[in-house]
């Protein structure tokens, strides 16, 4: 080994010929032995940062004339001297992140998103392990993934997501790995039992609750069999297919003067009475009505065929 005087209180430092690090960082007391000073003396010097060190699988060699200019510049005045062997060969100490750990941290996440969904989640691309170098604190090494910087690939039909998993080294991200997945999605969803034409009126009977496969589950709603009565067919149904609003169109369900049931609902309790539509409805619109028996003009939205609702308190209800 060789040896670097400091005459810095009669520090010494002794330059070993190859040492191993941990952490991004290389400092003095990892390539060197200090003494020569008290014991606070030794460890700052020791704590000195000789800069980057070198990635899993490299390593660097540190002169040891170039480490007395780093401190000389760090320490003016002081009077260094290099002697002996000039080279000190570092390398990384790391450690080998299994692929099967990335995988569950970013399946993790996955789940997390699709929350109680109907989904079947697999891994469409395999996976590496990865070696990165070992830290220094209690939070050496961690993994965590995030659905805010997911992404989706491909077609609407067969889109795969892309879920980032970053690996941590002393708190700071390293490296990350982009792990991609087949998602499923499926839903209970109205499905048609024949063909319907264009223009056709929809009716609870022509559909038929179905677990099917949600393709573009982020772009169209399926509509309520409930609902069904209040549109129309905007373009021709086969039978088989799922009606989503995409498909369909409100039809007209009140016309001005007809008369309609209204139902007054106030936390848990309903009240009905009968009013008079001033204006043309269709399926959850809000339309001006008056009451028959009172006169009262209000906002009301459209239920079904004669038939609207008022929620008292909410801020969409208007009287006069």
């Amino acid at each position: 080994m060789i040896t670097v005087s400091l005459l810095l209180a009669g520090l010494t430092v002794s330059l070993a010929p190859q040492a191993q690090v941990r952490g991004t960082e290389i400092t003095l007391g990892e390539v060197a032995t200090v003494s020569g000073g008290t014991a606070a003396e030794n460890a700052k010097l020791a704590a000195f940062h000789l800069g980057y060190a070198p990635a899993p699988g490299y390593s660097r060699l540190l002169k040891g004339e170039l480490i007395a200019q780093q401190v000389r510049h760090a320490l003016p005045g002081e009077n260094i001297t290099v002697s002996g062997s000039r080279a000190c060969r570092v390398t990384p100490e790391v450690v080998v992140v299994q692929a099967e750990r990335i995988k569950s941290v970013a399946r993790a996440e996955l789940d997390t998103a699709l929350g109680l969904r109907d989904a079947v989640v697999s891994l469409s691309q395999p996976l590496q392990a990865v070696t990165v170098p070992v830290g220094r604190g209690e939070q050496a090494l961690a993994l965590r993934a995030s659905m805010r910087s997911a992404s989706l690939a491909g077609s609407a039909a067969d889109a795969a997501w892309r879920v980032p998993v970053e690996i941590l080294v002393d708190g700071s991200v390293y490296q990350t790995v982009w792990t991609q997945w087949a998602v499923e999605v499926w839903e209970e969803r109205p499905v048609l039992l024949r063909d319907v034409a264009v223009g056709e009126k929809l009716a609870p009977q022509l559909v038929a609750m179905r677990r099917v496969r949600v393709r573009d589950a982020a772009l169209s709603k399926a509509l309520q069999v409930s609902a069904l009565t209040g549109y129309a067919a905007r373009r021709n149904l086969r039978a088989g297919e799922t009606v989503e609003r995409r498909d369909v169109e409100a039809i007209v369900l009140i016309q001005r003067g007809d008369t309609v049931e209204l139902r007054v609902r106030r936390g848990a309790i309903t009240a009905r009475t009968r009013a008079t539509a001033l204006e043309d409805g269709r399926m959850g619109q809000r339309i001006e009505i008056v009451t028959k028996d009172t006169n009262q003009h209000m906002s009301a939205e459209v239920r079904g065929q004669g038939q609207v609702e008022v929620t008292i308190g909410s801020r969409r209800v208007a009287r006069r």
